[in-house]
């Protein structure tokens, strides 16, 4: 060894380099990412549960209209029915009562 590379190695220490980047700015951009993954998972369960709720919306809603031409099939039968029979056919009303207790 020559006197130059042993003067060259222990004269000058490898100085450690800085990141071109501050590190805060680092930390946000690894926040950032990491919410807009967040966001996006709950967008998508949020999607899921939209679907699976206008699907129950739909279902429900199916079943009221059965029941409601259900209930005029039925109507439209007796009344024919009635018809046939010479009767007439009086479909039924709401009836309410009122109850007043007095006390003495």
């Amino acid at each position: 060894m020559t006197e130059v590379d042993s003067k060259a190695k222990t004269a000058t220490p490898k100085k450690r380099r800085l990141p071109a980047i501050p590190e805060t700015l680092l930390v946000r951009r690894k926040q950032t990412a990491e919410q807009k993954t967040k966001a996006l998972k709950a967008s998508v369960l949020a999607r899921k549960a939209r679907l699976v709720r206008k699907r129950e919306i739909f279902r429900r809603a199916e079943k009221y209209i059965r029941e409601h031409r259900r209930k005029e099939h039925q109507l439209k039968r007796l009344t024919l029915e009635a018809k046939k029979n010479g009767n007439f056919y009086v479909p039924a009303e709401p009836r309410l009562a009122f109850v007043i207790r007095i006390v003495g």
